[in-house]
């Protein structure tokens, strides 16, 4: 397979985007973010409706976390070759599928069906509005889009959820569910308008050598796989603590579902806050320092929370610095790696947001199997550990310095 890969167009990233373009990708990836993690809310009336158990559905959102990880590594490079806008259409068009199968699903396997599809929405559209953020913005600017793109994920636990349940009291989960799909196919009409589809490369096709290829840099390149690795383990270790949270709440201090509710309200809240600080004075910085602090933040808080007798106050304050450092990393993470990878652009946030995929499958897994085997404080220091290895990766693995220019196009042969 021959030819060069430019993965930005010189010419479209000198035109100054319309003041629209950033908050239609953060609706994006909210509209995206939010048909992956929706089924969740929604397990005990479905399991209810359908008549089967809530362990069976509870192994949908696993499943499709791991297929949204494999789709990643497939996506990426294909979306370089034929083009960042299309790709982001057809990721938001596989939502709008997606949500309004899952309310129309008479059974389960259709449920399934229509949930695996999605996984689809969360590989494409999320790491390729970031992509486009990253290519029509520079400098300052470029920082501040990534960081509202990035808090649109953010919005999707701290918004949309509650929209989506207090739909479901009013009337149902399936109009809940529709009315998400409706959401996401007006947007999608507004983005066919709105952005231009990239023309499509007369040498564009698809081989499995090529996909293998285009990864070739990236792995070549240490300070931005060890960025990718740092996201695997990180995400794992900050997944034992988000998944189980509720459940240390509850079995700690007796806490209700309503107010194990506002818990992840205030987690979802500090974590919006973290993405938008990056694009300001915060995200001004030297990233890889603020990246290795904050790594190591999210760990002790965690170990705090768990191997500490804290009390249910001293443990929310915890938790919202844990949210906010949280928030940070993701921006800072999706920023430097716009700037520094010398892959093509959607070939490394496709496979940053697989490396998030594959990290909340791990970490839900091994903080089960150690919450099992000792409790709590276990599942805290294992989430030590890996925050602090996280951490190690960024900093021992930063010394080759930046990869591509900003406002230069990228070359990956395939």
């Amino acid at each position: 397979m021959g030819g060069v890969l430019s993965s930005v167009d010189p010419e479209k990233v000198q035109a100054q985007p319309g003041f629209w373009v950033a908050p239609l990708l953060t609706l994006t990836t909210f509209a995206s973010m939010l048909n992956a993690m929706a089924l969740g809310p929604f397990l005990p009336v479905i399991a209810v409706d359908l008549d089967v158990s809530v362990a069976l559905l509870g192994q949908i959102p696993a499943l499709t976390m791991f297929l949204a990880a494999f789709l990643g590594f497939i996506v990426g490079p294909i979306a370089d070759q034929f083009g960042h806008r299309r790709a982001l259409l057809i990721g938001l068009g596989i939502a709008v599928v997606s949500s309004i199968g899952i309310g129309l699903a008479p059974g389960y396997t259709l449920l399934l069906i229509a949930a695996l599809i999605g996984a689809g929405s969360r590989a494409i559209a999320i790491p390729i509005a970031v992509v486009i953020a990253g290519t029509l913005y520079q400098g300052d600017q470029q920082r501040r889009a990534i960081s509202w793109v990035a808090a649109g994920m953010t919005g999707a636990a701290i918004v949309g959820i509650p929209m989506m349940t207090t739909i479901a009291e009013l009337y149902s989960w399936r109009i809940a569910f529709l009315a998400l799909g409706s959401l996401s196919a007006v947007l999608l009409l507004v983005l066919l308008r709105s952005i231009d589809v990239d023309p499509l490369r007369e040498d564009a096709h698809i081989s499995f050598r090529g996909i293998i290829e285009a990864y070739r840099p990236l792995v070549l390149h240490r300070p931005t796989a060890a960025l990718v690795g740092s996201t695997l383990v990180g995400h794992a270790g900050i997944w034992m603590m988000a998944t189980y949270v509720g459940a240390f709440y509850s079995a700690r201090f007796g806490y209700s579902i309503q107010q194990i509710g506002w818990v992840y309200m205030i987690l979802g809240t500090m974590l919006l806050t973290g993405s938008l600080l990056v694009g300001g004075r915060l995200g001004a910085l030297p990233l890889r320092p603020l990246l290795v602090v904050n790594r190591i933040l999210i760990g002790l808080m965690i170990a705090g929370l768990f191997m500490v007798p804290v009390t249910a106050i001293a443990g929310i304050g915890l938790i919202a610095v844990l949210g906010i450092s949280i928030g940070t990393v993701g921006a800072s993470t999706m920023v430097l790696l716009t700037k520094e990878s010398p892959a093509g652009r959607a070939t490394t946030m496709t496979i940053n947001v697989s490396a998030m995929s594959l990290g909340v499958g791990l970490g839900s897994a091994l903080g089960g199997l150690f919450l099992a085997v000792a409790g709590f404080w276990l599942l805290g220091l294992f989430a030590l550990l890996l925050s602090c290895i996280s951490a190690g990766l960024i900093w021992w693995h930063r010394e080759e310095g930046a990869g591509a220019l900003p406002g230069h196009a990228q070359e990956v042969p395939v």
